[in-house]
Parts: C-alpha cells; sequence; structure tokens
C-alpha cells in the first residue's frame, strides 16, 4: 500500500464523517420543523434552511462516491 492509498484512505474517512454529521443536521432540522409545526409557529425559514441542508448533503454524497474504496 503506497501514500497514495493510505491518502485516499483518509479522505475517505474523513468524507464518510462529514456525510455522517451533514445527515445528522438534516435529520435535527427536520425535527426542528415538526416541533414548530406542533406549536402552530411559521416553518418556512426552517423549511429553506433544510433544502439547504439537503443539497449540501446530496453533494457531500456525490463527493463521497468519487473517493476510490480500498479493496480488501
Amino acid at each position: 500500500m503506497g501514500p497514495e492509498s493510505e491518502d485516499d484512505n483518509t479522505r475517505l474517512e474523513q468524507a464518510t464523517l462529514i456525510v455522517s454529521r451533514a445527515r445528522e443536521q438534516v435529520a435535527r432540522q427536520r425535527d426542528i420543523i415538526a416541533e414548530l409545526k406542533t406549536m402552530g409557529l411559521d416553518t418556512t425559514s426552517a423549511e429553506d434552511y433544510l433544502l439547504y441542508l439537503e443539497r449540501s448533503l446530496m453533494i457531500l454524497e456525490n463527493e463521497l462516491m468519487k473517493i476510490p474504496k480500498r479493496e480488501g
């Protein structure tokens, strides 16, 4: 295993962690929206932010798929 492979593994680990955290943020924002709705409050800005988070997550997931996976 050469340095390029180690760099790819580090990138893969870091990207996986970032995607995982982004998924948590999306889930949390959905919870916030649900809480706001039960309180009868306007969710427009919260939903806009959720859309931003979902788009960002999609970009991150696409980038994650581009990182070479170690075989073995």
